[in-house]
């Protein structure tokens, strides 16, 4: 899961009204998992719902230029998205998931390389407990 890939879910819920939004985010998140299971049995992107990312989901829906984070509605819809994934608990394909993390490299010329590494969301170890941890990685 990339920033992209939020910011592009939440631009795309932006049309939505308010009260709709947590059930857009759910519905978006759904669809773009349903469509990473459909490229990894049939090897290619899903017709209509694209290559399992939310990137590519979301941006089959009419989207607004991105507002600035201080608008309160991108905001909302930002958090619309997180709740949506966290309400999936942890249970969403490989391909949303975090990607690996890349070993840095060191050059001549500069001291170290690497590239941005997205945050993971930890779900609960038991069903009892609700809360999630969120990883992100540790500098080098």
């Amino acid at each position: 899961m990339l920033h992209s890939d939020l910011i592009l879910a939440a631009r795309a819920l932006l049309l939505d009204s308010p009260g709709a939004r947590d059930t857009a985010a759910d519905k978006l998140i759904a669809e773009a998992d349903a469509a990473d299971r459909y490229r990894r049995r049939f090897g290619r992107a899903h017709p209509h719902w694209g290559n399992g990312t939310l990137m590519a989901r979301a941006g089959k829906w009419s989207l607004l230029p991105e507002p600035p984070l201080r608008d309160p509605d991108f905001s909302a819809c930002l958090v619309s998205v997180l709740g949506a994934l966290m309400r999936r608990g942890g249970a969403i394909s490989h391909s949303m998931a975090a990607a690996p993390r890349s070993k840095p490299f060191r050059s001549a010329t500069s001291a170290l390389s690497t590239r941005p590494q997205p945050a993971r969301i930890i779900p609960p170890s038991d069903n009892t407990d609700q809360t999630f941890a969120f990883s992100c990685p540790e500098p080098i």
